[in-house]
């Protein structure tokens, strides 16, 4: 038996990604296909006493570029501004869809959606392509709190 399995992944981007009772708490965590080779292991343990330690992974992790000043809005800048600091970058079945590398992300998605700005792409368009793709329903539930947030913040300020 392992002593020590290690995999990457993420904490699923949705409301009841850790859900606290009286007397447990539920983690659910995404894995990419690429990790779940890693992550298999965790079966023949399902009944053994373990012990977690969560570490950032800092080798995906980018930080959103600072937009200059003066750059036009697009009608979905607000939601995909919120859609990066919810973590799409790094999102690692993204990452594997796209065929390429967390710094690669962004670009490859103005490649897949043919764009010059992702803030043409609608949380719509994302969605069918998200489905059409088979990624996981993570990021549809991660675009759809981002749509809302960006709603309350056109609301606030209209």
């Amino acid at each position: 038996m392992a002593a020590k399995i290690i995999f990457r992944g993420q904490i699923s981007p949705i409301m009841s990604a850790i859900r606290m009772g009286s007397d447990i708490t539920r983690i659910s965590i995404d894995i990419p296909l690429t990790e779940r080779i890693n992550a298999i292991g965790l079966l023949a343990l399902t009944d053994q006493p373990l012990m977690f330690t969560i570490e950032v992974d800092k080798t995906s992790a980018t930080t959103p570029a600072k937009k200059e000043k003066g750059t036009p809005s697009g009608l979905y800048s607000e939601f995909w501004r919120r859609m990066v600091i919810k973590g799409v970058k790094t999102y690692p079945d993204l990452q594997e869809a796209l065929d390429t590398t967390p710094e690669r992300v962004w670009d490859a998605l103005h490649a897949a959606f043919g764009v010059t700005s992702m803030s043409e792409v609608s949380p719509r368009r994302f969605e069918a392509w998200v489905n059409s793709n088979g990624l996981n329903q993570g990021l549809i539930s991660m675009s759809r709190n981002a749509e809302r947030e960006a709603a309350e913040k056109a609301g606030a300020t209209a």
